[in-house]
């Protein structure tokens, strides 16, 4: 569980991109708002700007307001409000990709409260509460696993206790025939490791079965 979640951390985190939402004519009370909407040349000089954080940025694309609402439409479609959002409410935005998603504050600092932008967000906020949902489920597996350790040795002690108590007759015979305290020992040895063998290889098998015919099938 933890090897996968470290593997989808690493697919998810490549993908994660920086939203720098620009100012629509409703966000005036936003102090980098104050005109109104974004102009065309604070686009320019945004734009500009993220192609002077170059190789940190990796790449980033413009979507104009209404791409955004087309886009709003299509992930809302079945909401009772969709026709009360009017166009002119749904930001233009840059989204940006960036080398490393860590480092997110390097962007946030340049373009928050810069003419034109009304907010920056950083995707990663949202797979991190995903991941650290699976971190505990995680770290969950982990405690089960020693509590079923721990009830292995439990029960495999129990048992030997019940098969000697239970050839209580023959262990006494033999000590009374001179047998060692070896070779008494010698055959609940031999059939705990031959127990334990087989348990395995049906556990080995059982696993192999459900992954070859049921996870990658």
């Amino acid at each position: 569980a933890q090897a996968q979640v470290s593997t989808a951390k690493g697919f998810w985190y490549d993908r994660v991109q920086v939203s720098i939402f620009l100012c629509t004519p409703d966000s005036v009370d936003v102090a980098s708002c104050t005109g109104g909407a974004v102009t065309q040349e604070q686009r320019d000089q945004i734009a500009a700007d993220l192609e002077g954080l170059a190789p940190l940025v990796t790449e980033f694309f413009y979507e104009s307001n209404e791409e955004a609402y087309e886009r709003f439409r299509e992930q809302f479609r079945n909401s009772p409000v969709l026709d009360s959002i009017p166009q002119e409410a749904i930001p233009e935005s840059f989204r940006v990709q960036l080398a490393d998603p860590t480092k997110y504050e390097v962007v946030a600092s340049a373009f928050e409260g810069a003419p034109g932008v009304e907010s920056v967000e950083d995707q990663r906020e949202v797979v991190d509460k995903l991941f650290s949902f699976l971190n505990a489920i995680s770290l969950a597996a982990v405690g089960l696993a020693v509590t079923m350790v721990a009830c292995a040795v439990l029960l495999i002690g129990t048992t030997i206790r019940l098969t000697a108590w239970s050839r209580r007759r023959e262990t006494n015979i033999m000590r009374l025939v001179g047998a060692s305290a070896f070779t008494i020992h010698v055959p609940f040895l031999v059939e705990t490791v031959l127990a334990t063998l087989f348990g395995a290889a049906l556990a080995i098998g059982l696993l192999w079965a459900m992954i070859e015919y049921g996870i990658s099938g």
